[in-house]
C-alpha cells in the first residue's frame, strides 16, 4: 500500500531558524543563501530562515489502516521544546564564556547537537530503506511460529489492512525521539571539552549550511572524537573528546578550516552573513564554488554508525 501523508502547509525545519537567525543581516531580517541552479551554477540570494532547511511534512506520521502504529508529533510536540531551550543556551554560547555554562545548558546544547544528526531528511530517509522489509520479515516469521493463529480470520483482516509503509515511516519517526535523547551518548558530548574560538577583527566570518554540525572533520563518524559548529558568522564552538590541558593549536586551526569543511558537507545550501567576496587571506567565492563540485562528487553517508558510551 502505499504512504499517503499529508504534507500541505507542514513546513518543518530540520535546522531550526533561531540558529539561521544569526546570520541575518543587521536590521534586514534576511540572509545570504547560495545554491546550486539547474545548470550547476552558483546562485546567490537574500532570504528568511524561515525559507531554510526545511522539508514539507518531514516528521508527519500517517495512519497505518489498524493503529498498530500511529503517527508521532515532532515538529510542534519535541523538537519545538528542544529548539526553544537550545535558543537560550545558544545565546549563552554567543555573549559569555564557556565557564558560564551550566550542567544542565551543556546537556541542553548536546541534545540539540545531536537532534542535527538525528533529524535530517537524509537520516530518515536512510533508516526508512533499513526498516522497509520489516514488517514482511515479521508476518513470516509469525507465519512459521504460529502458523494456525495466523490463519485466523480476525488476523488476515488486520494484515489486509496494513499500510507497511506507514507502519514503517510512522516507526522511524518515533525513534528519532529515543536517538535524540540517547542519555549515554549526551552524557558523553556534555562531558567533552568545550572550546570557542571567534573569528576576530577583520574580514574572516564563519558560514554555516543545511548541514551545519561537522563530525571528525568529515571523516567517519565512528567514533565521535571532535565536533564543530559557527555559532554565528564571528564564533565556532569545537567540542573534543581530550582534556582541556591537552587542546591543541590543531583543534584552534579549525577557525580556518571550517568553512571549506562546512561547503563540502552542505546538502543544498550555504549561507552567509554577507554577499562573499575575496579578501586578501581568504578566497571566499573559491570556497563557496566547492558547493557545486561537491553536489557532483558527494558519497552517500553510511547510515549505520555507533556512538561511545
Amino acid at each position: 500500500m502505499v504512504c499517503n501523508v499529508n504534507t500541505e502547509g507542514q513546513r518543518h525545519h530540520f535546522v531550526p531558524q533561531f540558529y539561521l537567525r544569526a546570520w541575518n543581516e543587521p536590521g534586514t531580517g534576511l540572509l545570504w543563501k547560495y545554491e546550486r541552479d539547474v545548470r550547476g551554477r552558483l546562485r546567490a540570494s537574500k532570504r528568511s530562515a524561515k525559507s531554510m532547511a526545511y522539508q514539507h511534512g518531514l516528521y508527519s506520521g500517517s495512519h497505518d489502516g489498524v493503529g498498530l502504529s500511529m503517527p508521532v508529533e515532532l515538529e510542534h510536540g519535541f523538537f519545538a521544546q528542544l529548539d526553544k531551550d537550545a535558543s537560550v543556551v545558544h545565546q549563552k554560547l554567543l555573549t559569555c564564556d564557556i565557564d558560564v555554562l551550566s550542567d544542565c545548558d551543556r546537556r541542553t546544547w548536546a541534545l540539540f547537537l545531536n537532534s542535527l544528526i538525528e533529524r535530517t531528511p537524509d537520516r530518515i530517509s536512510a533508516l526508512r530503506d533499513l526498516a522497509a522489509d520489516a514488517p514482511d520479515q515479521a508476518i513470516a516469521e509469525l507465519r512459521r511460529t504460529h502458523a494456525a493463529s495466523m490463519a485466523a480470520p480476525v488476523i488476515q483482516r488486520i494484515l489486509h489492512g496494513l499500510n507497511k509503509e506507514a507502519y514503517v515511516r510512522n516507526a522511524v519517526l518515533a525513534s528519532r525521539v529515543n536517538a535524540t535523547v540517547d542519555q549515554p551518548f549526551l552524557c558523553y558530548l556534555a562531558n567533552m571539552t568545550w572550546v570557542t574560538l571567534d573569528s576576530g577583527p577583520g574580514e574572516h566570518h564563519f558560514l554555516t549550511s543545511d548541514n551545519p554540525l561537522v563530525v571528525n572533520c568529515g571523516a567517519s563518524m565512528d567514533p565521535v572524537q571532535l565536533l564543530s559548529i559557527a555559532l554565528s558568522p564571528q564564533r565556532l564552538l569545537v567540542l573534543i573528546n581530550t582534556a582541556p590541558d591537552k587542546v591543541s593549536n590543531g583543534v584552534r586551526d579549525l577557525a580556518l578550516v571550517h568553512n571549506v569543511l562546512i561547503v563540502k558537507q552542505a546538502k543544498k545550501t550555504l549561507v552567509s552573513s554577507r554577499l562573499l567576496r575575496d579578501t586578501m587571506a581568504i578566497k571566499y567565492t573559491q570556497i563557496a564554488e566547492l558547493l557545486v563540485r561537491a553536489a557532483e562528487s558527494r558519497r552517500v553517508p553510511n547510515s549505520a554508525w555507533s556512538r561511545p558510551a
